[in-house]
This record gives C-alpha cells, sequence and structure tokens, in this order.
C-alpha cells in the first residue's frame, strides 16, 4: 500500500483507478516475459524436429518439446519445408 496511499481499502478499488506498481513487480514481470519467450524457425528441406531441437534447444531429445510448441503438427515425424515453427526459449529436460 505503500506505492499506493490514495487507496483505502485494497479491496474495493473504483473502476478507472490508477495503481502504482513497486519496482519489484515489473522486475518479476520482465523475468516471467523472458523465461516464456519463444522464436520462430523455418522448416528447411531435410529438416526433422530432432535435428531442428538439437540446433535450436541443444539437444536432440527436446525434440517432444518442440512438437508441444507446435500443436498444428498432427504427425511429429513431418514437418514440411517452409513450415514455420515456434521454438521456445527453454525446455525442461
Amino acid at each position: 500500500m505503500a506505492v499506493n496511499p490514495g487507496i483505502a481499502d485494497p479491496n474495493k478499488i473504483s473502476i478507472g483507478a490508477e495503481l502504482n506498481l513497486p519496482a519489484a513487480a515489473t522486475a518479476t514481470s520482465t523475468r516471467h516475459a523472458a523465461k516464456t519467450a519463444v522464436s520462430t524457425i523455418k522448416v528447411r528441406k531435410g529438416d526433422t524436429l530432432w535435428s531442428l531441437a538439437k540446433s535450436n534447444l541443444g539437444r536432440a531429445s527436446a525434440w517432444p518439446c518442440l512438437a508441444a510448441a507446435n500443436p498444428s503438427i498432427a504427425n511429429p515425424n513431418r514437418v514440411y519445408e517452409s513450415q514455420e515453427l515456434t521454438v521456445p526459449l527453454t525446455c525442461k529436460p
């Protein structure tokens, strides 16, 4: 409440009220966004989820994570040239 001294009761905040967030909350949000950041790659001829996981995530065994990040892939054994895939920043082993 120190950053919002004008709010007497935190359970009753009026619509349109301006709130100030403490600096720690902003840093936490930034860290969370960095952890969930993603990039995209374009599949080239001969690519497989196995090879793409190895080159983009550091280990081929992360291919299920790559498949999970791309629900449009009906069959993980088939990716197509020019297909755009989402690559999560990290995958848990």
